[in-house]
């Protein structure tokens, strides 16, 4: 996958301060993902699956595949439709890090 030809060169470089509410996420991109997509064609099925739903989005080099959603109920019923012999989890995203006031002090 890190050799793939396919990877992308020419991005301006986001940091992680560059995050926040008004950023588009169907603009963000993760350069691995179409080698990933291209060669393992597990990943691929299910990325495609869950497309019809909204934006996916795979952590770095395809170990997850995920989605904002408005609502918990809403994964419930995509989770409830995911085909056989995969697994899917729903979670609420949180704004800050539990342990944030820790290293602030």
């Amino acid at each position: 996958v890190f050799e793939s030809l396919e990877l992308t060169k020419d991005r301006i470089p986001l940091k992680i301060a560059g995050f926040s509410d008004e950023l588009d996420f169907k603009n963000l991109a993760n350069d691995l993902e179409k080698g990933v997509l291209k060669k393992f064609r597990d990943i691929s099925l299910i990325f495609d699956w869950l497309s019809q739903f909204g934006h996916v989005k795979m952590t770095g080099s395809g170990s997850c595949i995920f989605m904002p959603l408005s609502s918990i109920d809403q994964g419930k019923e995509i989770l409830e439709k995911r085909p056989q012999d995969t697994l899917g989890f729903v979670v609420r995203g949180i704004d800050n890090h539990p342990h944030l006031n820790l290293m602030l002090g």
